[in-house]
């Protein structure tokens, strides 16, 4: 006969991110660079990586800063196009 011990009961790991907090931080800085993320957080950037693809949110930063005006974006987007037909 075989001495097998008891299984243990199973407790969730405690995780250092809390990923409620991240999408809060991801909603307050939206164009933060995940190395300020996981500074702020107390994690290695991986983490912060791995924490945003779990919560399907994307990593992208937008060409224009927020408070460009409409005008100046219409004429970069004439601009692009124009260099895209001469190529």
């Amino acid at each position: 006969m075989l001495k097998r011990p008891e299984p243990k009961n199973s407790t969730p790991r405690k995780r250092k991110l809390d990923k409620n907090a991240l999408a809060k931080d991801v909603e307050q800085y939206p164009d933060a660079y995940q190395k300020e993320r996981a500074e702020r957080f107390g994690v290695c950037k991986k983490t912060i990586w791995q924490s945003l693809k779990k919560l399907g949110l994307t990593y992208k930063k937008t060409l224009f800063h927020p408070k460009t005006n409409e005008s100046d974006r219409l004429a970069h987007q004439q601009k692009r196009q124009q260099y895209e037909k001469k190529r």
